[in-house]
């Protein structure tokens, strides 16, 4: 419920913003040194943008915001049962979703295509976001060994 009430407050207070920005994105990561699994995003400001397709047909922009939980669309993407697809890489889940009308300020930061997702997406899983080389990836099990020097934000739902 604490989420829920969050993401809500979260999703009016976009709309009282007066700021305006157009998405520039830094430039694209380098995909050489990417490990296997790893899913690109661009850093704009500070959010992780990927590529991403909606509903099963619709590729998109999507914001993974680390301090958020669900996903908000665009009010043109609306489902009959409120439920929307969304594939990032190799993952996909569905979710139960809130609606962005067309003049909210999120839509006017990252155009009437983007969507904002957030933790639940990954339900149950162990990531790596790495700001530096732009990619987020699952870790296994055996690759945990890896966090040890590493700084850490402890989820719990």
């Amino acid at each position: 419920m604490k989420m829920s009430c969050f993401f809500i407050f979260f999703l009016f207070l976009l709309p009282s913003l007066k700021a305006q920005f157009s998405v520039e994105t830094r430039a694209d990561p380098d995909l050489s040194g990417m490990p296997d699994g790893a899913i690109p995003f661009k850093d704009y400001r500070g959010a992780i943008i990927v590529d991403a397709t909606i509903n099963d047909s619709l590729v998109i922009k999507a914001h993974f915001d680390t301090g958020a939980w669900g996903i908000a669309v665009p009010e043109k993407f609306r489902t009959a049962n409120d439920t929307v697809s969304l594939k990032v890489g190799s993952w996909g889940n569905k979710l139960k979703a809130s609606y962005l009308e067309e003049n909210n300020t999120f839509l006017k930061w990252f155009g009437q295509d983007c969507v904002l997702f957030g933790w639940d997406f990954f339900d149950g899983k162990i990531l790596e976001v790495s700001y530096k080389d732009g990619y987020i990836r699952v870790l296994e099990p055996n690759e945990l060994n890896i966090l040890h020097d590493s700084d850490r934000i402890p989820f719990r739902n």
